[in-house]
């Protein structure tokens, strides 16, 4: 703590890198110092680790302080800490103090935990991460007894920081309202958006809506002769069949020698977000659209969203296109863009698409009509024309997709759970299905960004908004890799040289265990853990263009221009596009310069995907704790006798399982024996000796069993990436608020 000298999670901070006889070696946490005298030094306790939990991210920061940020940065130095990292130290972690607090997080001002009593009022954050401090108001309410308890202290409460001074050990705090009691769906919903502060709802203030153009609305006249003319051409939709904000379309037609023009056609949302409006403010303040099990929180008013922006079928709608000749393999032979009037004829959902594919690939026939049929076609186009238009963009997405692999992409797909609502309440959940239908719109949507970070980079060099993916966190992937080969050493090895190599090493590892498939997403989610999140930034900011590129893309140029309803990056793109097609060379894009959205947008969408996420995941520790589950895992890691990680497929989920807490029927103890050697930790019951599981409770709900799921019989051992059947269930937090996921051993009842 006194490293990080009052910063908080989030905040922007200044380090400097201490001398090399205080780092500290990454497994073992020996200091270089000590190493010199030849003693081992063992770290227990909560300060030592939370020292060593800073000192891991101050190699995170070299990596990323050379890469980000208009101001110049001494790149020697740090890439004299790199080489000494990799090199003279490698294994090595560097440590830091931070010396100066740049740019305070936006958390300082907007924490969401509970009261509690430590010599005076205490503010306990529910993010582990943020710090406690001492609650400053003189108008907090309590009840008036002699130990001064706080009334209603089992609730949620927003507070800030307003002081932390220098001599203190924890800041001074502001509590501005209470929450609500934590335990329900609605309330815990609240305190995650409160925490990453997300405007719940699609409420706008007057002065956004005056910016929105009076209903019924209808293309001006003189909008026609400036926009290429695309309404008679055959455009349609494939999206998420309850998706109302459809921002893209495709078309197809067939040329001479074999040949293709494609289009993607976006929403222009430009048009009516006019730049340095209120409207225009308030969108990038937002972001990004939120989407989350029971609503969505709109990035844009739903007048735009649904409806003016909307590529709805039968109706013309303005749009950016970028269209494309190609040959039958997807290579680009020309291409151009603008902006374009277009009138979609049909809104397919995926799994109408995916139909018409199936059938295809069943068949060898392109089928003459499908469910499609039971929608009305606009424009006068035939059922037969969408599914032979659906069945060629089919196959040459699929060339292209063959091609971005061979050229090094890397795709790593994890497990994504949905929930299904009854009465607002979870009644069950399913796995995501993804398709050839979705990989078909997928790999025209990448095309299209490609295009448009090409179109806008080459035009404007020095201010142009793209979208870089750094490296994995390559120490972190390698120690992975080493630990997967090391628990199967018969199985091929992961080369972690390139996102490339890793995808080979992936479909190599699917041969290997195509009859143990689980191992394989077992394995998939591990080296999911290294990747880094893909980040926004202004061309003008990062001079070396090698890292402009997208790792797991494996492009030089990438950016996010086929969303701009739900993505504000996006407008700013299509800004500079149209800036390009006039001609302009210092366009005014809004009210922030790009390297302020960048920076923005990459916070604002980490809230989002975090927000997203936890609510999905609070859904699912709802209907799990009132209804457990069992299945069957993997196990992904092994802590000695104490405790064993699994991943549950069906889930896409990991959880740690301590020893301690599993369950016997009948009262039984239970014995763990860990065997180094082999890598095997052996569970036997017992009558009497060493009971480590005291802390295990019985589980009082109805445990489903719908697969018949053979419970696991005693004695047992497990192993690296063995099965073992596991019951899942939500409990609640330390807070009484709707926690995690938790697992224990399926012995039967």
């Amino acid at each position: 703590l006194e490293m990080q000298n009052r910063s908080v999670h989030g905040d922007i901070v200044v380090i400097r890198i201490l001398p090399e006889d205080q780092w500290y070696e990454s497994s073992s946490g020996t200091r270089v110092s000590s190493r010199k005298n030849s003693s081992q030094v063992e770290v227990t306790s909560d300060s030592d680790a939370d020292t060593l939990s800073m000192m891991s991210a101050v190699r995170g920061m070299l990596e990323e302080v050379s890469l980000s940020g208009p101001e110049k940065i001494n790149a020697s130095g740090i890439e004299r800490i790199r080489h000494t990292l990799e090199n003279e130290r490698c294994g090595w972690r560097a440590t830091g103090e931070v010396v100066y607090i740049k740019k305070p997080s936006e958390r300082r001002a907007s924490m969401v935990g509970f009261v509690r009593q430590e010599r005076g009022l205490v503010f306990v954050p529910s993010d582990s991460r943020l710090p406690k401090g001492y609650i400053e108001n003189t108008d907090f309410k309590c009840d008036g007894s002699s130990r001064g308890i706080v009334k209603n202290m089992e609730n949620y409460y927003e507070a800030s920081i307003i002081a932390w001074n220098e001599k203190d050990g924890f800041p001074r705090i502001k509590v501005k309202s209470m929450l609500g009691k934590p335990g329900t769906l609605e309330t815990d919903v609240q305190a995650l958006l409160k925490a990453e502060k997300i405007d719940d709802g699609d409420l706008f203030d007057e002065e956004v809506l005056k910016c929105l153009p009076e209903t019924p609305w209808r293309i001006p006249q003189n909008d026609y002769s400036q926009r290429r003319d695309l309404r008679t051409h055959r455009i349609f939709s494939i999206d998420p069949e309850t998706a109302k904000d459809l921002d893209d379309a495709l078309s197809i037609e067939p040329l001479e020698h074999g040949k293709y023009r494609i289009g993607v056609h976006i929403a222009d949302v430009s048009y009516f977000v006019k730049t340095g409006s209120k409207l225009d403010e308030v969108a990038q303040q937002r972001s990004t659209s939120v989407y989350l099990v029971d609503r969505v929180i709109p990035m844009l008013p739903r007048m735009l969203c649904e409806e003016l922006c909307s590529l709805n079928p039968g109706t013309e709608r303005l749009a950016m296109s970028i269209i494309w000749d190609m040959d039958n393999s997807g290579e680009i032979m020309d291409v151009w863009i603008g902006r374009t009037v277009i009138k979609s004829c049909i809104k397919l959902s995926y799994q109408q698409a995916q139909e018409v594919i199936d059938e295809f690939e069943s068949t060898g026939r392109i089928p003459s009509s499908s469910k499609a049929t039971e929608l009305h076609i606009h424009g006068g186009h035939s059922e037969s024309d969408i599914c032979h238009d659906i069945i060629n963009l089919h196959k040459i997405a699929k060339e292209m997709r063959k091609a971005r692999v061979a050229n090094g992409a890397l795709r790593l797909d994890n497990a994504k759970v949905a929930i299904k609502l009854k009465e607002g309440e979870p009644e069950d959940f399913f796995l995501y299905q993804v398709g050839s239908a979705n990989h078909l719109v997928e790999e025209f949507m990448l095309a299209a960004n490609i295009s448009a970070a090409t179109f806008i980079s080459s035009r404007f060099p020095d201010r142009s908004l793209l979208r870089r993916h750094p490296e994995p966190n390559m120490e972190k992937l390698q120690t992975t890799a080493s630990l997967i080969s090391s628990w199967a050493q018969d199985s091929p090895s992961i080369d972690t040289d390139s996102a490339g190599s890793i995808q080979a090493s992936l479909r190599d590892l699917a041969q290997f265990y195509k009859d143990a498939p689980e191992v394989l997403e077992t394995i998939t989610f591990m080296c999911t853990k290294p990747m880094q999140m893909a980040q926004y930034f202004n061309t003008g900011d990062v001079e070396i263009r090698e890292q402009w590129k997208h790792y797991a893309l494996s492009v030089p140029l990438y950016t996010h221009f086929t969303s701009p309803i739900r993505r504000y990056p996006d407008i700013i793109v299509h800004r500079l596009i149209l800036a390009a097609l006039r001609k302009k060379s210092k366009p005014k894009l809004g009210v922030a310069s790009i390297s302020e959205v960048a920076e923005h947008a990459n916070e604002r969408k980490l809230a989002a995907k975090v927000i997203q996420e936890r609510v999905t995941n609070l859904y699912l520790v709802k209907h799990l704790r009132d209804y457990p589950r069992v299945f069957i895992a993997t196990v992904c890691g092994l802590g000695g006798p104490r405790f064993f990680d699994i991943y549950v497929p069906d889930l896409g989920v990991d959880i740690r399982i301590h020893a301690q807490e599993i369950f016997l029927p009948g009262g039984r103890g239970l014995r763990t024996k860990w065997i180094s050697e082999k890598r095997t930790l052996h569970f036997s019951p017992t009558d009497n000796g060493l009971i480590i599981n005291r802390k295990a409770k019985r589980l009082e709900q109805t445990i489903s069993n719908a697969h018949a799921i053979d419970p696991e019989k005693l004695p047992f051992e497990m192993t690296p990436f063995s099965r073992v059947a596991v019951v899942v269930y939500g409990k609640y937090g330390e807070f009484g608020n709707l926690d995690t996921l938790a697992a224990t051993i399926w012995l039967g009842l």
